[in-house]
């Protein structure tokens, strides 16, 4: 018997609002851009990043995410920093 596909990992949701510009520089992070934002891969958390993601790598890092997602229909968090474009 065949058993169902299981999800594995955790990601790490933010609104855009997040992202310095509607096309950021994410530096080396693997990213899928999509209609409403952008799936990052994890990294381990350097200071060759880009500035504006380090805490949100560091925190995704920090809680065993495997991935960031950007969205426009998300909430923003108090935590990091919030930019208007």
């Amino acid at each position: 018997m065949r058993q169902a596909a299981q999800i594995e990992g955790r990601m790490l949701a933010l609104s855009t609002a997040h992202m310095p510009s509607s096309d950021p520089d994410f530096g080396d992070i693997r990213v899928i851009k999509f209609e409403e934002g952008y799936i990052a891969w994890l990294t381990e958390p350097e200071d060759d990043l880009p500035k504006w993601i380090q805490p949100i790598m560091k925190t995704a890092w920090d809680s065993d995410c495997t991935l960031i997602l950007f969205d426009c229909d998300l909430c923003v968090h108090p935590k990091f920093d919030v930019w208007e474009w």
